[in-house]
């Protein structure tokens, strides 16, 4: 056992304090790196599984494979370089995101068409607009506050969206005016995902984008069997792929994570006992991303059951470092800066977050910028043109679900029951397309029973 209890005692009793500093920083960066190599190892299993099932699709993923040979081969690899690969990891996943929202409003689209040839063009004889407002007031009710929350925004997302793009624009400019006194950082991570959820940006995948294309421009006139089955195919398919690359570049960014805290203590890689199984692992699952080696061998099958447990125990001592570091910092601030500790202090803070299940953290320590009225009254101004332009040369339908996309980021707000009520009873009412309305009804039903 190391003597990370024992150097806290003595800081805690003012003893010695430079050296029981770089004791409880050795031990920490030393339970870290056991962390991160055992993790690393076994999420590079994962990798090279997704990897040979075909999730990465035709991505090039030889500069992240070639940093795991690298560490595979003994040599620990260039920190600045799994940086900028995980920025890049960071920014691929983003256009994922990016499709999801696309995806999601191309799906919306097809939902509310599909009843026009199911047969069933009808949310059923007893069905009424009041009848169902009341009933999803109800289900609301039975939630308590978060919940609520949420389930309000899933429930308004897939009612019929009835109203003109000006009125739309006007209630994203009210709602917006909530975020003024935030924090520009605040502010900036909800006009991102605004900004993806209006699908400003064309799909990355090819099919996506063919197909978003093919449903804006869709007249009412023309959607036929033929041309709704066609699509809904195609949906499927571009499911299929989405997934699995989403499911593997989120594996890549686990890895990523555990490669650069691995890099960022690699000192302290010969304090971890199983440190052979865990390289000669990474060294095979390198190469089969390389696609120098079609499978893993048995050697490093066996390895990994050799790893079993091992994340569990580990993460108790990590967590356990971690939980005092704070404390020290600011009770030997002056000492932590004035004998070179600050570094090492930095490494633990980033480690933290690099293996906290928070895969896209930003690592770099930011102060709040304040958000000034100039930024904020541009920014809107720019966001709500693009909205408009967005909205603009595409099909009713195709609009309407641009604007129920927008909605589950930014929905429209209620300061009563009463005007919640009549949101949704109005949204059902207006809505004539009666194969929409079942559509829309199956979906909250859907909801509902979860």
């Amino acid at each position: 056992m190391d003597n990370l209890n024992a150097s806290i005692r003595a800081l805690r009793s003012k003893d010695n304090i430079e050296a029981n500093l770089k004791e409880y920083l050795k031990c920490s960066e030393e339970r870290t790196m056991n962390y991160a190599l055992v993790n690393l190892a076994l999420h590079c299993v994962s990798l090279a599984e997704a990897s040979l099932e075909g999730f990465s699709g035709n991505e090039d993923i030889s500069e992240e494979a070639g940093l795991l040979a690298q560490l595979g081969e003994g040599s620990c690899p260039d920190t600045e370089k799994i940086r900028a690969a995980r920025d890049k990891n960071t920014a691929r996943m983003q256009g994922l995101t990016d499709d999801v929202d696309i995806y999601a409003v191309n799906e919306y689209v097809l939902n509310r068409l599909e009843h026009r040839f199911r047969g069933d063009q009808d949310p059923g004889e007893d069905y009424t607009d009041q009848g169902m407002t009341d009933e999803l007031l109800r289900f609301l009710a039975s939630k308590k506050d978060e919940a609520q929350n949420l389930y309000t925004v899933r429930l308004i997302e897939q009612l019929p969206v009835r109203m003109t793009r000006n009125r739309f624009l006007e209630i994203l400019a009210e709602r917006l005016t909530v975020y003024r006194d935030n924090d520009q950082a605040s502010f900036d991570e909800i006009m991102m995902l605004l900004r993806s959820a209006a699908c400003l940006k064309e799909a990355d995948n090819e099919e996506l984008r063919s197909l978003s294309q093919a449903l804006s421009s869709l007249k009412d006139a023309d959607a036929d069997e033929k041309v709704y089955t066609a699509a809904f195919n195609s949906l499927t398919e571009i499911s299929v792929s989405l997934n699995g690359k989403i499911d593997f570049f989120q594996l890549l960014q686990e890895v990523l994570n555990d490669l650069l805290a691995v890099s960022l203590t690699g000192e302290y890689i010969n304090s971890v006992k199983q440190k052979d199984i865990c390289l000669n692992i990474v060294r095979e699952a390198a190469e089969v991303l390389l696609k120098t080696r079609d499978s893993l061998s048995m050697e490093a099958i066996n390895g990994c059951g050799k790893l079993e447990g091992l994340p569990e125990e580990n993460i108790f001592l990590f967590r356990e470092a971690q939980g005092f570091r704070n404390e020290l910092m600011q009770r030997y601030l002056m000492t932590v800066r004035s004998h070179g500790f600050k570094k090492d202090f930095d490494v633990l803070r980033q480690a933290e977050l690099l293996l906290s299940g928070s895969y896209f953290a930003a690592l770099e320590e930011k102060e709040n910028e304040d958000l000034t009225p100039e930024y904020f009254n541009r920014t809107v101004a720019e966001f709500l043109q693009a909205m408009n332009e967005r909205l603009t040369g595409v099909s009713r339908r195709y609009m309407r679900s641009l604007m129920a996309r927008v909605f589950t980021v930014l929905p429209p707000h209620f300061d009563s029951q009463e005007a919640l009520e009549t949101y949704i009873y109005d949204s059902l009412r207006s809505c004539n397309d009666i194969a929409e309305k079942t559509g829309c009804v199956e979906l909250l039903h859907q909801i509902m029973a979860e």
